[in-house]
């Protein structure tokens, strides 16, 4: 990724991989991704217009691209004081219009697991309907703030339990007034392997307007959704205590992160 070091993203907890491997399978492989966005008022001006530039750009890289646009489909789910779906899980090249995120409200995080939940277990089920081989989901959640005063914990473990078939890998990044202890509690890896539970989030230091943070965090989840498209397994790598934005020359080893296949 591109230098910008003002944007003061860092691995702030990253542990080893699963090492576990994809099953291989005949016919199509889909890898589902959702972004989940905080749209509170808090993100209103620079951070909610960063937020919708990004929702531009990642629809265009991976709809221009025929290989990785076959291989993924993207939702996108917003939330303030209730959650809601901004975007299905499509493939990108059947969207005839980009939606917007409008900062409002206050940051329900016990909503957006909670609909995750049940977007995720529907929009899996119509995949295996179709007949393809569906790979764990991975969830990319954005937020600038504490969340509200619920039992959003209560959600969230819901949605990670293992009982749940669909439980989905999370991202989490923390931008601007977002609380670090918070924001590590809501990563979670569930691929399975030798390593267990994983946890894997960034968060971005205090750097004034959170507007250059966003669009390197969408510039990672851009280039992160490509790199599992064109791997021969769902798989995705960055340097431990790496930078977002850094050029590579910075941090430890490599850590893989493997996506395991549901079917």
């Amino acid at each position: 990724m591109s230098n910008i070091s003002n944007s003061g993203l860092t691995a702030a907890d990253l542990i080893d991989s699963s090492g576990g491997t994809a099953k291989s399978e005949g016919g199509l492989q889909v890898l589902p991704f959702y972004i989940v966005c905080d749209e509170s008022s808090s993100m209103d001006g620079a951070s909610i217009a960063a937020v919708n530039d990004g929702i531009v750009e990642l629809f265009d890289e991976i709809s221009s691209d025929p290989v990785v646009d076959a291989k993924v489909r993207v939702g996108i789910i917003a939330f303030n004081d209730m959650a809601r779906v901004l975007f299905p899980l499509t493939q990108l090249s059947d969207v005839a219009q980009i939606p917007i995120c409008v900062a409002s409200g206050s940051t329900s995080y016990a909503a957006a697991f909670r609909l995750l939940k049940t977007q995720i277990e529907s929009d899996v089920t119509m995949l295996r309907q179709e007949g393809v081989s569906v790979h764990r989901p991975c969830v990319f959640f954005m937020s600038d703030g504490a969340p509200n005063n619920e039992n959003w914990r209560a959600e969230l473990d819901a949605l990670a339990d293992p009982s749940f078939a669909f439980s989905p890998n999370i991202v989490s990044f923390g931008v601007a007034g977002a609380v670090q202890d918070v924001i590590a509690d809501v990563a979670r890896w569930k691929s399975s392997g030798a390593g267990g539970g994983k946890k894997f989030f960034f968060m971005a230091g205090d750097v004034g307007s959170p507007g250059p943070a966003i669009k390197e965090i969408i510039k990672f989840i851009i280039q992160t959704i490509v790199a599992s498209a064109k791997s021969n397994k769902a798989a995705f790598e960055i340097k431990d205590g790496a930078t977002i934005g850094d050029s590579g020359a910075n941090g430890g080893g490599v850590t893989t992160f493997v996506i395991d296949s549901l079917n």
